[in-house]
């Protein structure tokens, strides 16, 4: 006769093989795949993720980004640049503003923290931006600074959500590492700035 605690290490065991087994089952790979929301929610409604709830299931940038190792804004500000208007005038302004950068550099959205925190002031910037970009500029403004920083404020869950609604209305393209930043709030430590 088995032991009651023998009988529920065996259940835990088993419950525990058949999740791997499943998620050994539903591995995804996609080489070309452009990163965009449509493309990502495809990938994940094929991996069944969200019937799971599995907490990592991806390379170490990101795993890297949820510990906090990257702040991430950076990726941020690079997906919101490449979804500007190229015609646009505030797009215009970061040759301006920045004129010692390359122009594939700014094309690419890569700039660094220093140069995003002056962008975060510049008055001329905030001027320059209208509509969907202005908003989406804005929630990246707001994202960045009460929650990728050293402060979290009490609604950085529903700053995210705007962000990331903004980010899809703008057409920016959705990385996996933004697609954590949703789905993956609660493993972001405190101070994503230390």
């Amino acid at each position: 006769m088995e032991s009651s605690s023998g009988k529920c290490m065996s259940d835990i065991v088993s419950k525990a093989a058949s999740a791997v087994r499943a998620f050994l089952q539903k591995v995804g790979h996609a080489v070309d795949m452009k990163e965009t929301y449509g493309n990502m929610k495809q990938l994940l409604d094929c991996l069944e993720y969200s019937k799971y709830g599995w907490h990592i299931c991806s390379d170490l940038k990101i795993v890297a980004l949820l510990m906090g190792l990257q702040l991430g804004y950076t990726n941020l500000m690079k997906n919101l640049v490449k979804a500007m208007d190229r015609n646009g005038s505030a797009f215009k302004y970061l040759y301006e503003k920045f004129p010692w950068l390359s122009e594939a550099k700014i094309k690419e959205g890569i700039f660094v923290g220093p140069q995003i925190h002056q962008l975060f002031i510049d008055e001329k910037l905030n001027y320059l931006l209208k509509g969907d970009e202005k908003k989406a500029w804005d929630a990246f403004r707001l994202v960045s600074t009460n929650f990728l920083g050293n402060v979290r404020t009490g609604n950085y869950k529903e700053l995210v959500k705007d962000m990331l609604s903004m980010y899809h209305k703008l057409g920016s393209t959705m990385s996996l590492k933004i697609h954590f930043l949703h789905s993956h709030l609660e493993c972001f430590p405190e101070n994503c700035g230390m």
